[in-house]
C-alpha cells in the first residue's frame, strides 16, 4: 500500500506540471523529517515515500501533518 501512495504522489506531481518547491521550504521539510520517529533512512515509515523526492513536491504533505505550511 505504501508503494501505491508514493506512486500517487508522483502521478499528481507530474499532472501538476512538476512544479518546484522553494529552497527554504524544502530545507524546513527536511529539518522536520530528520528527527522524526517514523523516518527509516530516506524513507517515510508512514506513507512509504522516499523523503528526498516527496519533500520536493509542493502539493504533497507529511502524512502526519508535520511539514510547515507556507
Amino acid at each position: 500500500m505504501r508503494v501505491v501512495s508514493f506512486l500517487r504522489a508522483i502521478a499528481q506531481h507530474i499532472a501538476e506540471g512538476c512544479p518546484h518547491l522553494a529552497e527554504d521550504s524544502l530545507c524546513k521539510r527536511f529539518a522536520t523529517c530528520e528527527p522524526c520517529q517514523f523516518r527509516s533512512g530516506n524513507t517515510c515509515g508512514e506513507c512509504g515515500c522516499v523523503i528526498a523526492i516527496k519533500a520536493r513536491m509542493p502539493s504533497q504533505q507529511c502524512p502526519r501533518g508535520l511539514w510547515p505550511v507556507d
